[in-house]
């Protein structure tokens, strides 16, 4: 079975107090987020703060779990804060579910990435060996509710999207139509369900990389509608989702106004109404 990432890190540390280029050793990631669940896909997401970036100086690190399948090597300018800074990224994939991001950088970035990160800790240094970290959680990750003008425009956003969907239905381009889907009307149906759940839980809420805090936040209702919005292989499998989607817009912006205390959209009721025309007739060609 491959090293959970509390294994990996204590491999990695031993390595580090035999390394004199290492300073100090950071964690962050959902290592440090307690309302993470930990399985067998948790990586091990961890900084070497040293004297010299040189990124061969991480090869003997990337060794530690075995040969990589994948690295992803990254020179970055300011990964955390904005003190100019460049950080060494390497993403790098094992045999089996095993992953680690391993990062350097110079030991006077340490400040600017306590800072940008509540999730950031420092769980080494070379005078003190391991140390206690600070407490940490996700709270710099935490969506804030939106304001009047946000809810409105990104409503107003979301429906003129859905109108070039139509559109491409009624041209019978349906990548144009699936394209416009994906890239556009979907992420804006995903910030505003990100929304509704951040005004349930009182502004503390972190949605994720690609929304995927909302999974487990969702109720099984409406995960099941929005994973309907995925199928767009023929016309009509675009048209169901594009219902879909106005349903859960629906319900997403009566639940924004009523939990944020906001003036719902009615500007935007002739777009919508547009919307269910198109959709409940033959479209022109």
């Amino acid at each position: 079975m491959p090293d959970r990432p509390t294994a990996m890190l204590a491999q990695v540390l031993a390595l580090a107090e035999k390394d004199t280029n290492v300073q100090a050793v950071g964690v962050e990631g959902s290592l440090n987020d307690p309302a993470k669940p930990v399985d067998a896909w948790q990586d091990l997401d961890v900084t070497l703060f040293v004297k010299t970036t040189a990124p061969d100086r991480a090869s003997a690190y990337l060794a530690l779990f075995g040969t990589p399948t994948i690295v992803r090597h990254f020179h970055e300018k300011d990964l955390w804060g904005n003190d100019g800074t460049y950080w060494e990224t390497f993403l790098t994939r094992y045999p089996g579910t095993q992953r680690m991001d391993l990062k350097m950088a110079p030991t006077a970035a340490i400040a600017a990435y306590l800072a940008a990160d509540r999730l950031n800790a420092i769980v080494w240094r070379r005078d003190q060996g391991r140390i206690t970290p600070r407490p940490t959680d996700a709270s710099s990750f935490y969506l804030d509710p939106p304001t009047q003008a946000q809810l409105a425009d990104h409503c107003a956003e979301l429906l003129w999207i859905a109108g070039n969907v139509v559109k491409g239905l009624g041209r019978g381009n349906l990548l144009y139509a699936a394209g416009q889907f994906s890239d556009y009307l979907r992420p804006e149906l995903l910030l505003l369900l990100s929304w509704q759940v951040t005004l349930e839980r009182q502004g503390r809420f972190d949605p994720g990389v690609s929304h995927k805090g909302l999974w487990a936040a969702l109720p099984l209702m409406t995960r099941n509608r929005l994973m309907g919005t995925y199928d767009l292989h023929d016309a009509a499998a675009i048209r169901l989702a594009l219902r879909q989607t106005i349903t859960l817009y629906t319900g997403a912006v009566s639940a924004i106004t009523r939990l944020g205390d906001l003036t719902p959209p009615v500007a935007l009721i002739p777009a919508m109404a547009q919307l269910h025309q198109w959709l409940d007739e033959p479209l022109p060609d």
